[in-house]
């Protein structure tokens, strides 16, 4: 996970300008909380609008399908900003991922603010699940930042269950470049509402290079039978330089399911 630095910092040195006018009552404002409800009521939109639904025809039939639609999941964590200014925000007690399926898997977004949101493209090859896109989106100050990486070659996300290495890949955005490393863990089984539910414990650690530095680390418990997100933890750690002082973003979340329907 990068930072921009086009979005933050040219966005900060602008902010100084405007505070200077007596506008921090207006900078100084939270962003606005995207609900579970807003969530639901964003995708039965977007789903009365959607023509036709994906097809089989490049999913693999190993694996099942993940129902699509709304999840809610038990939230805990804060991000925040440190440099020239700061800010920070505490994520709200509960957040939605939203599920869509796709031609050979899914793609799921977890939106809890106004502009800040995670958006992931997975896929099933053979006995693995991978990542070829991501994308982050920030704000702080009321300056935007939304980034895009690609990963070449795609990153395992859930490797297969025969795997007894670590597998690497490279994710590359505008002005960042990540390099992943994936593991297994372990297993777990863990209660979600009265359900008993079986997990892969997955770690991918991001190094950031090129205009960023630092580390991200997320910890996925995976369902095997189709990659449905039981629960995540990520630590972000991430610096970048600038001619206004160094930027400094963290971020420490854990989302935990809280039920195995989604809302539809």
């Amino acid at each position: 996970m990068g930072l921009s630095r086009r979005g933050w910092f040219g966005g900060i040195a602008l902010i100084a300008v405007f505070l200077a006018f007596g506008g921090w009552w207006w900078i100084s404002l939270d962003p606005s909380v995207v609900s579970v409800n807003d969530a639901l009521n964003d995708y039965r939109a977007r789903a009365s609008t959607t023509m036709a639904g994906p097809t089989d025809a490049g999913r693999s039939a190993r694996h099942a399908v993940v129902p699509a639609g709304v999840y809610t999941y038990i939230t805990n964590g804060r991000e925040a900003l440190d440099g020239p200014l700061t800010e920070s925000h505490i994520y709200p007690a509960e957040s939605a991922i939203t599920i869509t399926e796709s031609e050979c898997g899914f793609d799921w977004r977890w939106e809890v603010f106004e502009r800040r949101s995670d958006t992931n493209v997975w896929c099933w090859i053979n006995d693995e699940l991978t990542e070829s896109r991501s994308t982050t989106d920030h704000i702080f100050f009321k300056v935007h930042d939304k980034r895009t990486f690609i990963c070449e070659p795609v990153a395992v996300v859930l490797p297969s269950p025969t795997s007894t290495t670590s597998m690497t890949s490279t994710c590359t955005g505008s002005d960042t470049v990540n390099s992943r490393t994936a593991k297994l863990v372990g297993k777990e089984s863990l209660l979600v509402g009265d359900d008993i539910v079986d997990t892969v414990i997955v770690t991918a650690t991001d190094v950031a290079g090129k205009k960023s530095s630092g580390i991200s680390t997320v910890t996925l418990w995976l369902r095997p039978s189709d990659g449905l997100i039981v629960k995540m933890h990520r630590v972000a750690d991430i610096k970048n330089d600038s001619i206004i002082g160094a930027i400094h973003y963290t971020e420490d979340i854990t989302l935990t399911l809280a039920s195995l329907t989604p809302q539809k």
